[in-house]
């Protein structure tokens, strides 16, 4: 979207001779309300199923990402610098656009999974994290107030996707009851010394690791570390 797209006024325009750094987030901050305008309308004409397979979608897709404690001799996972606090639950936040990587997300598209997924060497230690990498590159190439703009809009989408869906219990793609047999299963297979069952994606680099940008401590740090295991319906 060029700039000439942006409906400027003469003193707004003055900013880019003037306060060049505030003009340029002024362009930023037409430019995602443009988008988002767009993005609404679309929503808005969307089927009560597609809103609830993009709900699911996004549900699915946080499951991607996995939070360590800390990194070890053998994991050495990037920080997830993207939201305030301990970073633990990145996934939920995600998921109800609390989280700027709900932006990249909608601003990338898939194909940045599809890289890491599909397109890049298997053996290559750098594929797996493809995603993580490009993310905090994004990430440190913008401003705070950026960030706060690329959340805010993010949160609105998914806000109005949430209030198009409704709940996963009022629709027939609830998924919380297949985790919930799938996690009956696999624990009776441990039960039974059988070896776990074969995931769809164990052939690809699914997962994109990142770990707290702090360790928290006690209990807080463990119940966490289990909340986020779970796929939740929220």
């Amino acid at each position: 979207m060029k700039i000439a797209q942006l409906a400027f006024s003469k003193k707004e325009l003055s900013l880019a001779v003037f306060n060049p750094p505030r003009f340029k987030l002024l362009v930023e901050e037409h430019r995602e309300n443009m988008i988002l305008e767009r993005r609404l309308t679309y929503i808005a004409s969307l089927p009560d199923k597609l809103a609830m397979d993009y709900k699911l979608m996004f549900l699915l897709l946080s499951s991607v990402f996995r939070m360590s404690l800390e990194s070890t001799l053998d994991n050495d996972y990037k920080p997830w610098i993207f939201d305030l606090g301990f970073g633990i639950d990145g996934p939920g936040l995600l998921r109800k656009g609390n989280s700027w990587m709900t932006w990249y997300i909608l601003h990338e598209g898939p194909s940045m999974f599809w890289e890491q997924w599909w397109l890049q060497p298997r053996d290559d230690p750098g594929t797996q994290s493809w995603v993580c990498d490009r993310s905090i590159a994004a990430w440190l190439r913008d401003t705070t107030s950026s960030h706060s703009l690329q959340r805010k809009v993010a949160h609105k989408i998914q806000e109005t996707i949430e209030a198009r869906a409704g709940t996963f219990s009022e629709s027939d793609s609830n998924p919380i009851p297949y985790f919930t047999r799938y996690a009956e299963h696999r624990r009776s297979r441990i039960a039974n010394g059988e070896p776990d069952p074969d995931e769809t994606m164990d052939q690809v680099p699914f997962h994109v690791d990142f770990r707290c940008p702090e360790k928290p401590k006690g209990r807080f740090c463990f119940s966490k570390q289990r909340d986020i295991s779970i796929v939740r319906s929220d």
